[in-house]
């Protein structure tokens, strides 16, 4: 069945109106056009209630339905907004590559960006660099981006830095955003490189053989004491170098297989003696999602070694309720772990702690010891 529904166009279209005011014209279009015929039928209804009663009942229904769905349509524009912002966050998606991938086969170094959309308002954005022939990863960088207005992605990240993603003409340009000086975008590369710059979005598969499979790399330096980090993340243990540089005594680099990933790493003066302390926040990769941390000392500037870190689930008042989801900060001079607090079942119980560590050092052992444990 078809059905025609002819308007009077002096009541529609002569002035130029809002979607939703057309709809609601429309609407009482249909009300002022249907009410003389119902009245009509109702009145020949009363002569011969029969013959009529089920063309009278379909009619009216058909006009209740139309007019139903004609006002359900009027709104703020809400809906049409968000389908058009899903659009451009689906024209973001892809994969975008610097300008050395042209020429890599001559051997330069270059960078892939891959930006995946995951719900109607972030994307994943992961940075990958070249690695074949035993060479280094120049930059990586992964994280979650929400839209902003006028095709841009935005990644918040600790300290309120941020990285802004700006899409054009199939190409992305990344920045530094508010309260972020540019040489944070250096802190994800090696070599004095950086993520900023513009990347263009390729037509056709990527040629994916000369990357990064995952993967960590961060630069960190205090009182002229540098550390370059890089770590796998393609297995359930990966390998992990760390290059320290300006120690007086022995600058030979720490290689290690570690199980899980690195998530973030920070450093910072946690014992007071004006020399830094390097700590490497770890997701050990299993269901709950628990979390470690390594980490190391330089004393008197010297040499590398290692701080005992232990196993929350060992705490006797700060492990209750522990199931993992670490979060893991440096506040002043204290390591802080955050994480939800469960039920003895299993259950959230909505509560969050925060356990505060202490860096200690004695009888030649250094050691994180909680200092206090708070619960929100």
């Amino acid at each position: 069945m078809i059905v025609f529904v002819f308007l009077n166009p002096t009541t529609v279209g002569r002035h130029k109106r809002s979607k939703n005011e057309q709809k609601s014209a429309v609407a009482k279009q249909l009300i002022s056009s249907h009410m003389p015929y119902m009245v009509q039928t109702n009145t020949r209804a009363s002569n011969s209630f029969k013959q009529n009663r089920s063309i009278m009942t379909f009619k009216s229904y058909l006009t209740f339905i139309v007019l139903i769905l004609i006002l359900q349509s009027c709104g703020d524009g809400t809906a049409t907004q968000e389908k058009g912002f899903n659009k451009s966050l689906e024209n973001m998606n892809g994969v975008y590559v610097s300008e050395g991938y042209e020429s890599r086969d001559d051997g330069t170094d270059w960078m892939a960006i891959t930006v995946i959309p995951i719900n109607e308002t972030q994307a994943q954005v992961n940075i990958r660099s070249r690695v074949d022939n035993d060479k280094a990863a120049t930059c990586t960088y992964a994280s979650l981006a929400t839209a902003k207005e006028n095709n841009i992605l935005e990644a918040l990240l600790p300290e309120n830095k941020s990285v802004l993603f700006a899409f054009s003409n199939k190409e992305v340009t990344i920045s530094n955003g508010a309260n972020t000086e540019v040489s944070f975008l250096q802190s994800f590369c090696m070599e004095g490189k950086s993520i900023a710059g513009s990347y263009s979005k390729l037509s056709e598969p990527l040629d994916d053989a000369q990357l990064l499979e995952g993967g960590f790399v961060k630069k960190l330096s205090m009182k002229d004491i540098t550390f370059k980090i890089q770590a796998s993340s393609a297995g359930s243990s990966n390998p992990l170098t760390i290059i320290p540089s300006g120690l007086t005594g022995s600058n030979q680099k720490v290689v290690t297989e570690i199980k899980g990933f690195i998530v973030d790493a920070q450093i910072a003066d946690l014992n007071n003696d004006s020399w830094p302390e390097l700590l490497l926040f770890i997701d050990l990769g299993k269901n709950k999602k628990t979390g470690t941390v390594l980490a190391y000392t330089t004393t008197g500037g010297k040499t590398m070694s290692l701080i005992e870190y232990p196993n929350t689930f060992d705490l006797k008042k700060a492990g209750d309720g522990y199931m993992g989801q670490d979060k893991f900060d440096i506040k002043g001079n204290k390591l802080v772990q955050e994480f939800p607090i469960h039920t003895p079942d299993g259950k959230l119980t909505g509560k969050t702690r925060q356990v505060w560590y202490e860096f200690v050092h004695e009888n030649n052992s250094q050691f994180f010891e909680v200092d206090k444990v708070t619960d929100n």
